[in-house]
């Protein structure tokens, strides 16, 4: 079986990439002594689709039954909704 036909490996290296994205864009911004609210949003932001990647991939939500899928996927959109709120107002 090729290693790069399973979901559990692709999932695997999207998140490595996303991190080193991540890495290279926070280095790029302290660099420049430009860190914003923007950039704080958007790193908040990337956070939480690796945590629903994580969530669904590895813990096996996305063969969970439809309410526990969908009292997850609202909890997640609320909290990050909560957070990402919160960061731009204060």
């Amino acid at each position: 079986m090729n290693i790069l036909k399973r979901r559990e490996t692709v999932a695997w290296l999207v998140l490595i990439a996303v991190t080193l994205g991540v890495l290279y864009f926070d280095v790029a911004q302290s660099q420049q002594g430009t860190q914003s609210r923007l950039a704080g949003i958007a790193l908040l932001a990337i956070a939480y689709f690796k945590v629903r990647i994580v969530l669904l991939e590895f813990m096996e939500l996305k063969h969970a039954p439809w309410f526990l899928r969908l009292s997850y996927e609202a909890w997640l959109c609320v909290v990050a909704a909560a957070t990402l709120w919160m960061l731009w107002i204060l």
